[in-house]
């Protein structure tokens, strides 16, 4: 009969993470059992390769992140307009923060899609999904997604790299008005019912 396990997967995996962060990719396996107190052995047979322990704990910890869910509920510029950007800005800067480490770990490691690049990527699909709707103001997708998730991540590893980071209301606020200020000039085109 196999012994009950001491630690969860996802306690494991916050420790490995851990240890990541503080060692890089380098770190061994043997390090993140040390600090689990389990065997490296144990570690492989929940998760095959060190490489597949390193993928998982630095996976953050949605697959959706809260900003992009803030997004798809919004259902136009008038919302946008009435504080909903701000927290959508404020709920991707937090998301920022907690994976830009992780984000550099995992490109210098090689390993998957950073959590960047593929919130980038949702982001501009749900833009080309409000558009086609008629649900937000007609513009180029990617382009926005660039100027205002590049800016907000921008603050976010600027500030994970600060010893003191400013607080980023400010910014976030700028970054909001602005991203407001483009969108207000732009039409909003309702889709044909008719389909024709």
């Amino acid at each position: 009969m196999a012994r009950p396990r001491q630690i969860s997967d996802e306690r494991l995996l916050e420790i490995a993470r851990q240890v990541f962060l503080e060692h890089g990719a380098a770190a061994s396996v043997d390090l993140v059992a040390e600090r689990a107190g389990i065997s490296a052995p144990a570690i492989f047979r929940r998760f095959g390769t060190k490489d597949r322990l390193f993928a998982e704990a630095m996976r953050p910890p949605e697959d959706i992140p809260p900003f992009v869910r803030l997004l798809e509920d919004t259902e136009g510029l008038e919302q946008l307009s009435s504080g909903r950007l701000y927290d959508i800005a404020c709920a991707a800067y937090a998301f920022m923060k907690e994976v830009a480490p992780l984000s550099m770990q995992v490109w210098a490691a090689h390993a998957d899609a950073p959590p960047p690049l593929v919130a980038f990527d949702r982001l501009v699909q749900i833009l080309r999904e409000r558009i086609a709707e008629g649900r937000f103001p007609v513009c180029d997708p990617e382009a926005f997604a660039l100027m205002f998730f590049g800016a907000i991540y921008s603050l976010a590893i600027l500030h994970t790299l600060q010893n003191d980071p400013p607080d980023a209301e400010p910014s976030l606020r700028a970054v909001t008005r602005m991203a407001l200020d483009y969108l207000s000039d732009l039409p909003v085109q309702i889709p044909n019912a008719t389909g024709g």
